[in-house]
């Protein structure tokens, strides 16, 4: 009979124990959402594999040229989220062009030709969005933009994200800083040239 009431007794432990580990993994959830709804991370965008919480850094990533990329925005509490997506010049990577004799700067916002949501074809829905890459370079987009070619002050770094792909809702919003500039691949036997 001893054995019975030890074999209860253990399985007894091992429930209670599991409700403890339940019941303080329960708290420690609910406080971090209060704690991200303080801070006003309210909604998350995703991209591939990887999610952008609201107010963070954001992150910067790769949007393979003449491709449709799809994004979700989701809310913490599963609720749908009043959105708004822009893709706009980015500030860090500032440049100078002249369009006929005028001189222009990329991030110069004064006449709102910073907006180049409607080149990039972005497609909102009710949990997210799309992104169609053109396959051009950022000197022909910025050609489009102001209506004929341009003339660069200097050549423009290929490895550099001069586009930002910026989520908001109310108060928070999410940075994306993308790059959609292909990777050539020249071969002259002897050598590769990347």
């Amino acid at each position: 009979m001893s054995k019975t009431n030890d074999g209860l007794g253990t399985f007894g432990k091992v429930i209670t124990w599991l409700v403890v580990i339940l019941l303080v993994v329960g708290v420690a959830g609910i406080a971090v959402y209060f704690i991200a709804r303080e801070q006003g991370v309210d909604f998350s965008v995703g991209f591939g594999d990887k999610t952008y919480l609201a107010n963070t850094e954001g992150g910067s990533i790769w949007l393979p040229p003449g491709e449709t990329n799809e994004f979700t925005v989701r809310s913490l509490v599963g609720e749908d989220v009043n959105y708004d997506v822009k893709v706009l010049a980015n500030p860090a990577n500032d440049f100078s062009f002249e369009v006929g004799d005028e001189l222009h700067s990329f991030c110069d916002d004064t006449d709102g030709r910073n907006d180049y949501t409607s080149l990039f074809g972005v497609v909102k829905s009710a949990d997210g969005f799309t992104v169609s890459v053109p396959d051009v370079s950022v000197e022909q987009l910025v050609g489009q933009q102001y209506g004929g070619e341009i003339a660069l002050q200097e050549a423009l770094d290929p490895e550099l994200c001069y586009f930002v792909l910026n989520v908001s809702a109310g108060e928070s919003e999410v940075s994306l800083w993308f790059n959609f500039t292909g990777v050539t691949v020249t071969l002259d036997p002897p050598s590769i040239a990347f």
